[in-house]
Order: C-alpha cells, then structure tokens, then sequence
C-alpha cells in the first residue's frame, strides 16, 4: 500500500487513506546505531496501535513492530513493506536537509527580515543575545518582545511585524508564576488582555539534551519565536566554556526557530563593574557574544524604586552596521512587591544623560574629607541635579579612583559598602 507523506519540520506523518491508518514520526535523534525516532500508529476505527521508539535502520526492530501489527490488527496486510518505505523515506528526507549547496544557485536578498524591530532589531530564523549585569531589566525585554509577537501588537519601542506563537524555556523559575505576574502588569499598563500563545516551558537540563522534544513542540504548537532565560543552565554543564556555549548554540539552530538568548555579563563586569561599552561580553566564552547574529549589552542608566532606564548597545552584527545606542524606560506602578503595572517606554536621553564634564564637577562638589558611600554620594549629586542617576555617579567615582587627591575604599561584602573621601582641596 502506497502512502502519502507529509513533513512539518521534524514531523512526519504518513497517511494511508483506503486503510485508514495513519503513522506519526517525531524527536528524530542520530545516534551510533542510527536515526531513532519515536512512531505513533493510529487506526480510524480501532484507535491507538502502536507507539513506542524505533531506530529507523534496525531491521529487528522493524520485524518485531511488524509482528505485532499483524498479530494485534490485521495479518492480511504487508507491514514489512509498508514499513520498509516508511523508514527509508523518513531517514533519508530527514538527512537531505543538511547537504551543501552551491552559493550560485542562493538568491539571497539585501534586507533581511525582522521579525522585531525597535530597540532591537531581531532577524528571522536566527540567534540573538542580550545580556547584562542581574536586575537589569533583560528578561522583562525578553518577555515585551514575547507579548508583541503573539497578539502582532508593538510596544513602545518593540515592534512586531508578525504573529506567531512564543516559547519562554526558562531555567531560572520552577513554576511560570513570576512570568504570568509579570506579563499581567505589562498588559495592564497598556490596557489590553494578556494574549493567547506565550508558552512557557520548565528546562531541567540541557538545551542540547532536550532538543528533539523542544523542536517536536514547536512543530506541534508552531511556535516561531523562543525566549531562552537565561544562557548558563540551558547550556548545562560548565556554562563558562567554549564547548557548552557552542553546544547551546547548535542545539537552537537544530531547533530552527527565531530565538532570543538572556544571558548575564561576563565575570568582572558585574557587581559594580563598569567597562566600556565595546569591552561588554557576555557570561563564558567569547563565542557567546561573538557567534549569535546580533548581540546586545544593556547599561542601567537610571534606576529607582518607581523606574529602571537602560541603554541597549549592539555590540555585534553578522552583515551590516552596528547601531547607535538605543534607550528603554521600565516604570513600575503600584505599592506591593509584585508592580500592578510595568509601563514600557523610549525615553528622551537628553532627560537624564549628563553632560560629561558637568557629571565630574557635580560628583566632585559632592565629595568631602570624610568617608562616604556612593549612595551618600549621589544623594549629594541628586541635591543639585535630579536627573543624575546612580549608576553615573558611581561610574565617574570609579574613574577618579585612578586620580590624585582622591581615597577609595574597597567594599568588602554586605555591610561594608565602597567608601570615597577627597584627600586635597582641589581635585
């Protein structure tokens, strides 16, 4: 009996319609002794037939599987060959797609297409990172970018220009609680309903371990975008090495859909850390800010109990010009620990980016002989200024470290906060 094949992405499905059977093969993995993959036999009368896992190229395998279809459903039918056929077509199809091709024969077009725009401009079918010191606000963009793309609706700064199911893998919470609460108060703000088609999926290991069963969901849900938070436990064991970083990596790119990666800064930036924006890396390797197709670091340039404001700079980019840097305003509404509302905004920088010069002397007029914190010391700078934020006092402080006429004391954990004090009259 001939069938009919069709493919959604990792997905096979053979049909034979005058018998009315109909069999699934999904989370195709290439193992030593070949293609396994997982067989799902139907019958329209009788049901559930058969399911279980099969390696493609096991003759023993295929025999046993026939000896119970014809024992269990119907002996007049040729199983062995219909399952022979089965087989043959799924592995070979399945290996097809990753031949070489001959760079004449690819029509490639200039403009690649978005699928976000805005703050980030997000290419389709490739990997992106953002990445930053904790409590910067990256998984809360992360998730904007979700919301925009399952209800096609743009957010200030974040702008869709599609619809398509979303998947959030997070390793970092064990229930989606913190995600529901947080997409609640993000649609609240902007006074639409929380959409249908943000998925949300515990990982409890490795990307790399769990990527057939990723890949098979996202074929069944038609998931287009997915949202990894964060970088270090979907990349398993030894996070900080080129291996897990690159072994993440090609298991997305096995997955084949739009993906978003949050990871953390790299070790000696954070904390207080303050680089320049072209040294930002991300946590690990190099090859994990340097392999994905855009990467982006954020800078917190004003944070408070009411707002977070973050510079986003593109620090990467395949083909083409990295982009100025780019400014979003998170405002939090409400008096409880979990905000009422998130409100998502672009912000003027002319609103809170200091003049360089100015920022030195206001940081400086601050300073006294005595020993002062660098909170002490922005609520100085804040009694003349307003629109200086935390971090840019605490940058310039960490410049005048290297200066004459200007004393630090190292922090030294909870309770012992970095202190300053002015050692001569004129800095």
């Amino acid at each position: 009996e001939e069938s009919q094949m069709s493919r959604k992405g990792d997905i096979f499905e053979f049909v034979w319609p005058d018998l009315g059977l109909k069999a699934e093969l999904s989370g195709l993995k290439d193992e030593r002794g070949g293609v396994q993959v997982d067989v799902d036999i139907t019958s329209e009368s009788l049901g559930d037939l058969h399911y279980g896992r099969l390696i493609l190229q096991s003759t023993s395998g295929r025999e046993e599987l026939v000896r119970k279809l014809s024992k269990n459903v119907r002996s007049d039918l040729n199983w062995a060959s219909m399952l022979e056929r089965m087989c043959k077509r799924t592995a070979l199809e399945w290996k097809r797609a990753n031949r070489p091709v001959d760079l004449a024969d690819v029509k490639a077009k200039a403009d690649s297409r978005e699928v976000i725009t805005g703050v980030l401009n997000i290419v389709e079918n490739t990997i992106s990172i953002l990445f930053a010191d904790m409590a910067s606000g990256k998984s809360t963009i992360g998730l904007v970018c979700c919301l925009a793309l399952a209800q096609n609706r743009p957010f200030p700064g974040i702008v869709p220009r599609e619809q398509t199911t979303c998947l959030i893998i997070d390793n970092e919470n064990i229930t989606a609680d913190e995600n529901a609460l947080r997409t609640a108060a993000l649609c609240k703000a902007l006074d639409v309903p929380v959409p249908r088609g943000v998925k949300w999926w515990h990982l409890r290991r490795a990307i790399q371990e769990e990527k057939e069963d990723i890949r098979a969901f996202c074929d069944q849900e038609k998931v287009g975008f997915i949202l990894v938070d964060s970088f270090a436990g979907a990349a398993g064991k030894g996070p900080e090495t080129a291996d897990a970083g690159i072994a993440l990596m090609d298991a997305l790119h096995a997955v084949g859909r739009t993906s978003l990666v949050v990871a953390h800064i790299a070790k000696g930036m954070s904390n207080g850390g303050q680089p320049s924006d072209d040294s930002m890396t991300a946590y690990g390797s190099v090859f994990n800010t340097a392999r994905p197709r855009n990467s982006w670091a954020l800078k917190v340039e004003k944070r408070d109990d009411s707002e977070l404001i973050v510079r986003i700079i593109h620090r990467k980019i395949n083909l083409g010009r990295r982009r100025p840097p780019q400014y979003l305003r998170l405002a939090y509404e409400g008096s409880g620990d979990v905000p009422d509302r998130i409100h998502v905004s672009v912000p003027n920088p002319e609103e809170f980016v200091v003049d360089d010069d100015r920022l030195y002397d206001l940081v400086a007029g601050a300073l006294t002989t005595e020993w002062q914190t660098t909170t002490e010391i922005f609520r100085g700078v804040r009694a003349v200024d307003e629109q200086v934020g935390y971090e840019s006092v605490r940058t310039v402080l960490k410049r005048m470290a290297a200066e004459d006429g200007i004393e630090h004391q190292m922090g030294r954990g909870k309770g012992h906060p970095a202190k300053w004090r002015r050692a001569a009259e004129d800095l």
